[in-house]
């Protein structure tokens, strides 16, 4: 993560995040992948995208939490399916996995490291 504060706005049209490099996250799960929005001091946004049946396996970040927005598809999480528009709050410690529906999904996710 960088070190550095956003002292300007990011505005991104679906074609400019389109073009957004996109990292395969082959240590969280095959099949997942995300685009980095934005990264400043311990946080980052982006958007995390798992083809149809992807998985991420349960894990925890420790000093860290993170927000999900489902954009497209749908996942299940905590035993509950969320789909457009369904959102979940990881707090820092807690175990959590992410299972993706036949058809994928598509998330924007904030990620940010707690004191």
């Amino acid at each position: 993560m960088t070190e550095t504060m956003i002292e300007y706005p990011i505005v991104l049209s679906l074609e400019e995040i389109d073009r957004l490099p996109t990292t395969p996250l082959h240590a969280v799960g095959e099949g997942v992948s995300h685009r980095v929005l934005w990264e400043q001091e311990g946080a980052v946004g982006g958007i995390l995208r798992l083809r149809g049946g992807a998985r991420i396996d349960p894990h925890s970040h420790e000093h860290a939490a993170h927000d999900t927005f489902v954009i497209d598809g749908s996942c299940t999480t905590f035993g509950r399916k969320l789909g457009a528009g369904g959102y979940e709050h990881v707090p820092a410690g807690v175990d959590h996995e992410l299972v993706a529906a036949p058809e994928g999904c598509t998330l924007l996710y904030v990620y940010r490291r707690e004191p």
